[in-house]
């Protein structure tokens, strides 16, 4: 997943499926040193993280093919 490590992908995966979103309050390390509190703060945690890369790719991508496309404004 774009933005995500490896085992950021694995864990995101993991965190995904239903099932983990539903039990768990324990602490683990976020993003830049935030604290998620359950699963499900984990998961919004790489999912945002996951996102703002996916967008920041997006604006990137479309520089790229604008200073070389004769159809894109």
């Amino acid at each position: 997943m774009v933005g995500l490590t490896t085992e950021e992908t694995r864990e995101f995966e993991r965190l995904d499926s239903s099932a983990a979103l539903e039990g768990g309050d324990h602490v683990t390390p976020g993003e830049n040193g935030v604290l998620a509190t359950n699963q499900k703060d984990r998961w919004l945690v790489l999912y945002s993280k996951h996102d703002k890369a996916g967008h920041q790719w997006m604006v990137d991508s479309r520089a790229a093919h604008s200073d070389n496309s004769p159809f894109l404004n």
